[in-house]
């Protein structure tokens, strides 16, 4: 039996986000007139308009569709970007960012496509904006959109970690052979479970890499306070406490939901220091003017903040796989009645990236997925620890851009021969597919002419 229907609080506290947003807006306005006026008191008018333009961020609530990806930079080349969607179910789109290269006489043939998986852990995609941009000079870029499930009709039906990783194996199949995945926080764990049944099944549609950031491979590789709540409270408190209907007014009323912003206090909490801190730096950053890093926290805090509701099924099964029966590392995963063994793993190279200070999955978490990959040999593994950063703090635009991109980018120039190898492979099977094909079928008689 449930506690309370947390939606109407949930859209309760968003009503009064959107009310104390106003009230900011209007403030700092008020703060600038007056720093125009009083330049003698610049400094602490300053000091207010930073702390309440980081305030106004941080209690927007961020609903707006698409990634406002206009354009990349190319060899000192502007060149226009466009989202297109080429492969959509109810539960996930994937969107392609499709470089007008030509117009500027670039040739992209070469060029590795990469496929971002977003994390469902109840934010939008769009948090990973600042990867995307980072990303696109050097790759042909895919992302996995995931829908909010209060939008999906029941009639749809459900949607589970098994649905996942069904969505993540057809997506590669849309892409083709020779993808290189990177999968962030909650998206590691289905990445990792699908490269490993598609190796123990030989399909020619693995990836040549993946790189997995911040997420829970293993939990008992190093203690957080996230997997010890986790696993005392027990999967019932959680049913209990945080499963909720849709409402009415939704498309998917009476869909059994965890709410998006349940998930958002909830991981707060175990990340309070870390978002203090992010929050110093883009007051400090207001006042001394360094536009870069301004945007780049006020961009990640509008995909932090837009929300996305998460089917119950998946929320649950998710908590009790991974955090609490811990079922990938103890090798009793199993995926459509197909064990998940990671030591199927061998032609798809493996990075690991974690923040030094991520509380909420420390590094040896992610980083046990080398030690599952047992068969994977060194020269095809790499793994980056980035300093001073915790688990949001690894996605803001300067430190992609000062080391994460580039080990990205390098790791996957290393491995680029694993996709032409992979290219090559699946043209001669199907040729000799083809060519049985048409052996077996009957020949035409010759008619008799006279």
């Amino acid at each position: 039996m449930r506690l309370m229907n947390l939606y109407p609080l949930c859209e309760l506290v968003n009503a009064s986000s959107t009310a104390s947003n106003l009230f900011v807006r209007l403030f700092a306005t008020s703060l600038k007139g007056f720093s125009g006026k009083f330049s003698d008191s610049g400094p602490f008018i300053e000091m207010w308009s930073a702390v309440n333009d980081a305030a106004k961020r941080y209690s927007s609530y961020c609903s707006t569709s698409g990634f406002g990806i206009l354009n990349t930079m190319i060899d000192g080349n502007h060149v226009e970007v466009q989202e297109e969607v080429i492969w959509e179910k109810p539960f996930c789109r994937l969107v392609h960012f499709k470089k007008n290269s030509a117009a500027k006489g670039i040739s992209l043939s070469e060029v590795p496509k990469v496929l971002v998986v977003a994390p469902m852990s109840g934010f939008g995609a769009s948090l990973l904006n600042d990867l995307l941009i980072g990303l696109l000079p050097h790759h042909d870029v895919y992302i996995t959109d995931w829908k909010n499930a209060r939008d999906i009709p029941t009639s749809e039906g459900k949607f589970d970690l098994s649905s996942q990783i069904d969505y993540i194996m057809s997506i590669l199949r849309v892409i083709d052979c020779g993808v290189h995945v990177v999968a962030v926080h909650q998206a590691v764990v289905p990445v990792l479970a699908t490269v490993s049944i598609l190796s123990a099944n030989n399909d020619l549609h693995l990836p040549s890499s993946m790189i997995l950031v911040g997420g829970p491979v293993d939990v008992q590789a190093a203690e957080s306070s996230l997997a010890t709540f986790i696993q005392e409270s027990g999967l019932n408190w959680f049913e209990r406490n945080m499963v909720t209907e849709v409402p009415q007014y939704y498309r998917g009323h009476t869909r059994l939901i965890v709410p998006g912003c349940s998930q958002f206090y909830g991981m707060t909490l175990y990340s309070v220091e870390e978002h203090v801190n992010l929050y110093q730096k883009m007051i400090t950053s207001c006042i001394s003017g360094e536009d870069s890093w301004v945007s780049s926290y006020q961009k990640l805090y509008d995909g932090y903040l837009r929300f996305m509701d998460l089917t119950a099924e998946f929320y649950l099964q998710s908590l009790d796989t991974v955090f609490i029966k811990r079922l990938l590392p103890a090798g009793r995963l199993e995926y459509r009645n197909q064990l998940v063994d990671p030591s199927a793993i061998s032609s798809t190279a493996l990075m690991t990236i974690a923040g030094e200070f991520d509380r909420i999955t420390p590094p040896m978490q992610t980083q046990a997925a080398h030690k599952l990959c047992c068969n994977l040999p060194d020269s095809m593994q790499s793994t980056h620890l980035q300093a001073g950063v915790g688990h949001y703090g690894i996605l803001c635009a300067p430190v992609l851009e000062s080391d994460v991109i580039a080990s990205i980018r390098s790791f996957i120039s290393q491995h680029r021969a694993r996709t032409k190898y992979l290219t090559s492979t699946k043209s001669a099977k199907e040729d000799e597919k083809n060519h049985k094909s048409n052996k077996s079928s009957p020949q035409k008689r010759p008619q008799q002419v006279g």
